[in-house]
């Protein structure tokens, strides 16, 4: 049975890390933060949790096999599914304007790459070889459907 002194204490060592990293409350919310002290537990007293350098290295590199791992699944997927490109803009802090394009599919949404169309914005025709370009990364033959802004430059 969990004894509340110790409980307070923890909780009180958690909230200190926190707020002395200016990490927001908000990261209580991710959905590893619970099972991250639930692992530290069964692990036990003792557990030393991993340096700044096993994060840095190869925690960090482990952890990016494993995203470039189930973007490809997603990507092989689209062959089956058929997939849905995505495009939005956006104005940045210094007025350039960005294009972020994603794809979308029943297992799951991912960001390929955004775009500086701040010379392309006002083109119809410019936007639309844009657009068309990343539907030719994609694969033409897995694209289902096409979403964009709905402005005017879109539009045509």
């Amino acid at each position: 049975m969990m004894k509340k002194k110790e409980k307070e204490e923890a909780d009180k060592l958690v909230g200190r890390c926190l707020l002395w990293s200016d990490i927001p409350f908000s990261f209580a919310n991710n959905p590893f933060y619970v099972s991250m002290f639930e692992a530290a537990s069964i692990v036990g007293p003792g557990y030393k949790p991993p340096t700044y350098h096993e994060l840095r290295g190869p925690i960090l590199q482990n952890e990016k096999t494993d995203c470039t791992q189930r973007l490809q699944e997603l990507r092989d997927s689209w062959q089956f599914t058929g997939c849905t490109v995505m495009s939005d803009g956006w104005t940045d802090g210094k007025g350039r304007t960005l294009l972020n394009f994603l794809v979308h599919c029943p297992r799951g949404t991912m960001f390929l790459k955004s775009v500086d169309a701040s010379a392309h914005v006002k083109d119809a025709t410019l936007l639309c070889d844009l657009l068309d370009g990343f539907i030719q990364e994609v694969g033409p033959q897995h694209v289902v459907q096409v979403i964009t802004d709905n402005a005017a430059n879109y539009v045509a």
